[in-house]
C-alpha cells in the first residue's frame, strides 16, 4: 500500500507540472464545465443539501443567491483566468504533504521528493503547525 503512495505522489506531482507548464486548454475547461454542469444538480436534490449549500455560501461571504448564479459563472470562465488562478493557488515549488500510515515504509518513498519533517500526533503543536 505504501508504493501506491508514492505512485499517487508522482502522478499528482507530473500532473501540477503540466499545469504549471502548459496550463488548462479550451477542451479541457469546456470538458469540465460540463462534468460540474451535470453534478451541480444532484448536489441540490433535498432541502438538507440546499440548506447545507446556503449556509456554506454564506459562510464563505458568497452568499445563498450563489446557487442561481453559479451556472452562469462557471459558463463565464475563460481559459486565461483558469490558467491564471493555477499558477496562483497551486504553486509547484512550495508544496506540503501530508502522508499518514507506517512511517518506515513511507520515508522510504518519500523521502526523494524533498526534505521531510516528521510528527507524532500527539507532538506538541501538531494541529497548529503551517
Amino acid at each position: 500500500q505504501a508504493r501506491s503512495v508514492q505512485r499517487a505522489l508522482t502522478i499528482c506531482l507530473e500532473q501540477l507540472r503540466r499545469l504549471h507548464e502548459e496550463g488548462i486548454d479550451a477542451e479541457t475547461l469546456q470538458s469540465t464545465k460540463n462534468f460540474i454542469r451535470g453534478q451541480y444538480p444532484t448536489t441540490l436534490e433535498t432541502l438538507d443539501q440546499i440548506a447545507g449549500l446556503a449556509c456554506d455560501l454564506e459562510f464563505y461571504g458568497a452568499g445563498p443567491q450563489m446557487i442561481n448564479t453559479y451556472l452562469d459563472k462557471l459558463d463565464a470562465l475563460t481559459v486565461a483566468e483558469v490558467n491564471r488562478v493555477a499558477q496562483a493557488y497551486f504553486p509547484h515549488d512550495k508544496l506540503a504533504f501530508v502522508f499518514a500510515g507506517p512511517a518506515k515504509k513511507l520515508r522510504k518513498l518519500v523521502e526523494v521528493y524533498g526534505p521531510l519533517e516528521e510528527l507524532k500526533m500527539n507532538s506538541p503543536g501538531f494541529y497548529r503547525r503551517a
